[in-house]
């Protein structure tokens, strides 16, 4: 394996890490965080159990979904990656940039229609690491 072919799957590495630690952390979340109150304009407290289980049945699937694509981004980087299959050279941040573009327009969408700070910083450098690992990749491919 190439250099830059290892750090580029370092980066996968990295972004998967960041995606399964959102994963757990939405997955395993009793209530909404902070944000979400202020997005809510109400805290948990004051919110009624039928709507506290509707929104903790959305921050759980958002949980899975980070934690499905982390294990994935994980699998692809270890495995065809690893081994040189030109297709992994693709799919690796294609299935990372899937859900972190569609999380980081969710995310902007919570920004421009409320007075709610969501971390969004976590989004931004995991698209940055899967930018630096796919143009590291194909550069790497081009020169075999």
């Amino acid at each position: 394996m190439r250099s830059a072919d290892r750090v580029a799957c370092s980066c996968y590495l990295a972004v998967a890490l960041l995606l399964v630690a959102a994963g757990a952390l939405y997955l395993f979340t009793p209530r909404f965080m902070p944000y979400h109150a202020e997005a809510a304009g109400a805290a948990w407290d004051e919110l009624g159990t039928g709507l506290q289980g509707l929104i903790l049945g959305y921050l759980k699937l958002g949980g899975a979904g980070f934690l499905v694509a982390g294990i994935a981004v994980a699998v692809l980087a270890l495995l065809p990656f690893r081994r040189g299959e030109p297709w992994a050279r693709w799919a690796t941040p294609s299935v990372a940039l899937v859900y972190l573009l569609s999380s980081l327009y969710a995310t902007l969408t919570v920004v421009a229609k409320t007075d709610a700070s969501p971390p969004v910083g976590f989004l931004y450098a995991g698209i940055g690491l899967v930018a630096v690992g796919a143009l590291l990749s194909l550069a790497s491919s081009r020169r075999e």
